[in-house]
């Protein structure tokens, strides 16, 4: 298996595409010419959507990828930096290293607006170890399409995103100029790992939930919840607590290895019954931690969500930027991000919502960040 990507920030699309391919071409990473690619992705801003039957073109050209999409977005991610606003082009290129002839990956277009998922999709998709999953937010019934896909494919390692139209139209396009509201990609390779970043960092150690009721949490280590989490936020630092305060959540915990499933948000406090109320249900008996959620990005316990072996490299999306300074300056570094990864190699795209496994079925999350990571087979 190997990856590879590139970025390019140049106005005039002849100049960007020119450059990434010059620079995937010069990577280590990137094999022979006499070896394309299974796949290669393009994200672009939407100021290069008009251009994209001749940056295809290029790329299917001089690179000859067996998988070729061109996907645009409000933001790009990629070799190790993130664009908000203005032109730019990410490239990543994906070799899965299988055995001649043998299909490492197939990309199927699931259109939205269909009534089901036909046996023969289905079965495809249930053949592959991880799947990223890319919707338009503006095509009918997108949202229904993602949630049945992920319905009928509960043990399949999630990714991807409902790209976002914050900054013009968003297109998922083949090499052929087919316009699709739904894709999903299969990836037959084991060594992939998905993972969300939640953004949070953990403020208690590990607890155990010993009275719920649906989205109450009750009790947490035989004591009210309500008034655990008011000495918890008691103990930050003054200048702390009131962002502690409003920011609290609930994270669940994989009861063997400690990580983080998923988190909820704390709504509010009942002082009659000492309960906190969340934005979703916890089991009794779950493994759960206090944490604090960060506004500002997706920064927040990333390296503990993200972080591992090294790693060949990594599709991410995001819902917010991920380094703050980037949404204002337009554009900005992602050095946290490969710190975390262990990898330059990765691109991606900014999202209205990602995609990923949480304490129940995978599906669209509130999570800022979802990651498909490629080369480790675990933290």
């Amino acid at each position: 298996m190997r990856c590879a990507s590139a970025l390019s920030t140049h106005p005039v699309p002849a100049h960007a595409v020119g450059d990434v391919i010059g620079d995937v071409l010069q990577q280590p990473a990137t094999p022979s010419h006499a070896t394309p690619a299974d796949l290669a992705l393009i994200f672009t801003t939407p100021g290069f959507a008009g251009a994209s039957e001749d940056i295809m073109a290029a790329i299917d050209s001089i690179l000859s990828p067996k998988e070729l999409l061109f996907v645009v977005s409000s933001g790009v991610i990629g070799a190790g930096s993130e664009v908000c606003r203005g032109p730019a082009i990410s490239i990543w290129l994906y070799w899965g290293g299988g055995a001649i002839g043998s299909e490492e990956l197939v990309v199927l277009d699931l259109t939205a607006g269909v009534k089901s998922i036909d046996h023969a999709t289905q079965d495809a998709l249930c053949e592959s170890k991880a799947l990223v999953l890319l919707g338009n937010p503006d095509v009918e019934l997108v949202t229904q399409t993602i949630d049945e896909v992920c319905q009928k494919l509960p043990h399949v390692a999630l990714s991807g995103a409902l790209l976002s139209s914050a900054n013009g139209p968003v297109h998922i396009l083949d090499r052929h100029g087919n316009d699709y509201g739904f894709v999903a990609i299969a990836f037959r390779n084991s060594s992939i790992e998905v993972a969300l970043g939640h953004g949070s960092v953990a403020l208690t150690p590990a607890l155990k939930v010993t009275n719920s009721v649906g989205r109450m949490l009750c009790e947490i280590n035989g004591h009210s919840a309500l008034e655990y989490a008011q000495r918890v936020i008691a103990s930050c630092e003054t200048e702390m607590r009131a962002q502690t305060a409003r920011d609290l959540a609930v994270a669940i915990l994989d009861p063997l290895t400690g990580a983080v499933i998923d988190v909820c948000r704390v709504l509010g406090g009942d002082r009659t019954t000492g309960a906190l109320a969340l934005s979703s249900e916890i089991p009794h008996s779950s493994i759960v931690s206090l944490h604090r959620q960060d506004r500002e990005g997706a920064t927040a316990g990333l390296q503990e969500a993200l972080g591992g072996q090294h790693s060949l490299g990594a599709l991410v999306f995001a819902s917010c930027a991920i380094d703050p300074e980037s949404e204002r300056e337009g554009a900005g570094g992602l050095s946290m991000l490969s710190d975390a990864i262990g990898s330059g190699a990765f691109a991606g795209a900014h999202a209205s919502a990602v995609i990923g496994s949480g304490s129940e079925q995978p599906g669209l999350r509130a999570a800022p960040l979802s990651a498909a990571i490629f080369g480790r087979d675990h933290h």
